[in-house]
């Protein structure tokens, strides 16, 4: 049978029951339902595809969240930090700089030997990485000697 007029439903059959304004109003209303239904569907598929994004958004996001980590620990009595900061400038450049992943470094010497060290890194992973073959680098040794290793804390941040 052919549609006479009614928008979007070209093609579509029908059962005829006689009376044309009933046939026609069947066509209005399988057209509205099939409007409805595919309006549905389609802002089911759109939000599927919105959540999807963000969840793959956040995962990238998550993966290449730039760390800072912050250490502070206390040098050992008698060690002064004219004495330190040689060692420290040390293992930052001969080990800590070195690293995959490593964006940058600083360090502070507060009062009473106490000491802070912040590394900004590409990611967790790096982070890991580094702390792991930092106790058999070289420069690593000579820099822990010196300090107080029962006073060491270390925090990482996410950078936002």
């Amino acid at each position: 049978m052919k549609n006479e007029g009614t928008p979007g439903l070209v093609g579509l059959k029908y059962r005829s029951r006689g009376d044309r304004t009933d046939a026609r109003s069947d066509w209005v209303a399988l057209g509205e339902f099939t409007a409805n239904l595919n309006k549905d569907k389609y802002m089911k598929n759109m939000m599927r595809t919105v959540l999807i994004a963000a969840a793959m958004l956040a995962g990238v996001s998550a993966a290449r969240a730039e760390v800072v980590e912050v250490v502070t620990f206390n040098l050992k009595p008698g060690v002064t930090e004219k004495e330190f900061a040689p060692l420290d400038k040390a293992v930052g450049k001969d080990h800590v700089s070195r690293q995959p992943g490593f964006i940058s470094r600083e360090s502070a010497s507060g009062q009473n030997g106490s000491w802070l060290v912040v590394v900004h890194w590409k990611s967790v992973s790096d982070a890991n990485a580094s702390m792991n073959s930092f106790t058999s680098a070289p420069a690593a040794q000579p820099f822990m000697d010196k300090l107080q290793a029962d006073t060491m804390k270390m925090v990482r941040y996410d950078k936002q």
